[in-house]
This record gives structure tokens, C-alpha cells and sequence, in this order.
């Protein structure tokens, strides 16, 4: 069995998201092929079984979707580790952008219309424009938070100015020290 960090190195990438998304994953999975799961009503996993790393790291994320044709709307829930926020949008002042402003973000209602488009039993089958909404509705013991980047033209890495708060609050978790 390799190791989630030979995992990064034969990829030739050196991601330090990426190497922690690999290393949860194979915690998680380590402890699962030993026995050291437990069921957990509502647990974050597929399974229905939580590790040590699901018990932890692990929360629900949910998106919502409304058909702009007939109204329906239905949930859909995700268990993650990682909470991973968007790029924020160029911006010629340089803003500073803080963790809260990045989640609001991610979280903003947001038509999927085209390609995005959702199939709505409701509505027979057709794909129609559907707005989506997605929010964190589990509160983990440790959030770990994923900061996207951006490549510009030319191959240059632009970095985003953002400043982690001492906390964040997010609606209906809490608060969370950083």
C-alpha cells in the first residue's frame, strides 16, 4: 500500500490541499479496512459508519435547488472534511477578503441555467434553470478551510489577499475559532 504522500509525489504535484484531502481520505480509510468505525445516526459518511477522522474533520453540506419552471425544490446532502471556498472575483482594488466573505460567497443563491442545468422530475424530465443554494448544516470539531486560486494568463499563479478572522460565524453551526 502506497502512502498518501507517495500518492502527491508520483503525480509530480506538491499541493498542500491536495496532500491533506489524500492524507483524510486515507485515515478515513484506514480506519474503516481496521474495524474502528462506529454507526452514527446522521453521520457524515455514505456508510452511515464514522471514523475518527469523520468525527472530527466531518460535516454535511447541503444544496438546495428550485426549478424556476414549476417551483419544486429538493435537498441534496454531501458529507465533507474540507470545506473548499471559491476564487474570489478579480478585483481591481486589491481587496481583502476575509473567510466569512469567502463563504457568503460560496453560499449565495445561484441560477445554473445552459449546461448547468438540473433535470426536474416535477416538471417531467426536462432540464430547466434551477437556482441552487448550499450551505454548511452539520458543524464539525475542526473546520478546515480550503482557499481557491486562480491562474491567470500566461501561466502566473495570482493569490488572493484574504485574512482569516480570530472567528467566523456562520448561520445555523455557530461560531468557529480559527
Amino acid at each position: 500500500p502506497s502512502s498518501a504522500a507517495s500518492d502527491v509525489y508520483k503525480r509530480q504535484q506538491q499541493d498542500a490541499a491536495e496532500f491533506l484531502h489524500l492524507l483524510l481520505a486515507r485515515m478515513r480509510l484506514t480506519e474503516l479496512q481496521a474495524g474502528r468505525a462506529t454507526e452514527w445516526p446522521g453521520a457524515c459518511s455514505e456508510e452511515g459508519r464514522a471514523t475518527h477522522v469523520d468525527r472530527l474533520f466531518g460535516f454535511v453540506e447541503e444544496t438546495r435547488l428550485q426549478c424556476k419552471g414549476c417551483q419544486s425544490g429538493k435537498a441534496r446532502h454531501a458529507s465533507a472534511r474540507v470545506l473548499v471556498l471559491p476564487v474570489p472575483p478579480a478585483d481591481p482594488q486589491d481587496r481583502l477578503w476575509t473567510v466569512t466573505d469567502l463563504y457568503y460567497l460560496w453560499a449565495k443563491p445561484e441560477e445554473l441555467v445552459g449546461d448547468d442545468a438540473v433535470e426536474c422530475s416535477t416538471c417531467g424530465g426536462r432540464r430547466t434553470s434551477h437556482v441552487q443554494q448550499r450551505r454548511v448544516s452539520s458543524r464539525p470539531n475542526v473546520l478546515v478551510v480550503q482557499v481557491g486560486r486562480t491562474v491567470a494568463q500566461g501561466g502566473d499563479v495570482l493569490r488572493h489577499r484574504v485574512m482569516a478572522e480570530e472567528e467566523v460565524s456562520f448561520p445555523d453551526v455557530g461560531t468557529f475559532e480559527l
